[in-house]
């Protein structure tokens, strides 16, 4: 066939300079879809630390309330200083009125936090729960109620009120813990407070007198000086003991109810009190 007048085929120059535009576009479409790609990955990611955040404080949180007692002890669980506050303990009891203990540990130089459980302070202890990884910053620190401010005390000065369990450092009461915990991106802090109401009995947080005209001659003044369970049957409602008695034998002279929770045997229950001392001055 016999090319047609005024038609000509394109030149050398010209498919070279078309081939180097393809590659061009080319290139830089590869280089968007490496950079979609990319930044996908890493909103991946931080949506997974954020999650693995947010659901650490929300297992301390339902963890604190069923807790006696959360505290910061003097020692880790593998027996190294915790001044820095770089684990966290936890103490409660099951039905059956067994004590459990568990912490959280974290390991600065591995940016991991693991979770332990041990039978009494100074067992040895067993690790639970894959670590968590990416954690970059730990902190707890136990703050007695007398030295928080809160709106609601109205500028009175709480009593701190300490119940220990048995073993040096493990006090419940009305002190919180303060916890920071961060990783590349969040950084979080938690007030944590143990559930005590749930666990059979209550403490208190703060009293004050108001001001009365004219001024009582006395000041009535109480000091609390433990906890008094009794254990009744339910099909009789007879119990094993008094609890005014009890609160006597401590050395108190009043009693006030905090709770009570069927037994681990079902055919029981207990009722537990407050014991005080209450004396004028």
């Amino acid at each position: 066939m016999r090319p047609h007048p005024g038609e000509r085929g394109f030149t050398l120059i010209e498919v070279v300079i078309a081939a180097g535009v393809a590659v061009a576009l080319g290139a830089a479409l590869l280089y968007l879809t490496h950079v979609m790609l990319w930044g996908s990955k890493v909103m991946a990611a931080q949506q997974a630390a954020y999650i693995q955040l947010t659901h650490l404080l929300e297992t301390w949180d339902a963890e604190s309330t069923s807790s006696l007692a959360i505290f910061v002890p003097v020692s880790d669980v593998l027996g190294g200083s915790n001044a820095d506050g770089h684990e966290l303990d936890f103490y409660s009891r099951d039905a059956s009125r067994l004590g459990h203990f568990w912490a959280y540990r974290w390991d600065p130089s591995s940016s991991t936090l693991q979770r332990y459980t041990y039978a009494t302070p100074g067992s040895v202890p067993t690790a639970t729960d894959p670590p968590l990884s990416g954690i970059l910053a730990f902190q707890a620190v136990r703050k007695p109620a007398s030295n928080l401010a809160p709106a609601f005390l109205a500028g009175y000065v709480a009593h701190d009120v300490v119940v220990n369990f048995g073993y040096p450092g493990v006090d419940g009461g009305n002190a919180i813990v303060d916890v920071t915990v961060a990783d590349s991106r969040d950084r979080f802090e938690l007030e944590l407070l143990p559930g005590t109401m749930t666990s059979g009995f209550e403490v208190v947080v703060a009293t004050f007198d108001p001001s009365a005209s004219p001024s009582p001659t006395a000041t009535p003044s109480q000091e609390y000086i433990g906890i008094v369970t009794v254990i009744c049957q339910i099909n009789d409602g007879s119990c094993d003991g008094n609890p005014s008695t009890e609160c006597q034998l401590l050395g108190g002279n009043q009693i006030v109810f905090a709770g009570s929770h069927a037994g681990s045997t079902g055919e029981t229950y207990e009722m537990t009190y407050g014991c005080y001392d209450v004396s004028s001055s």
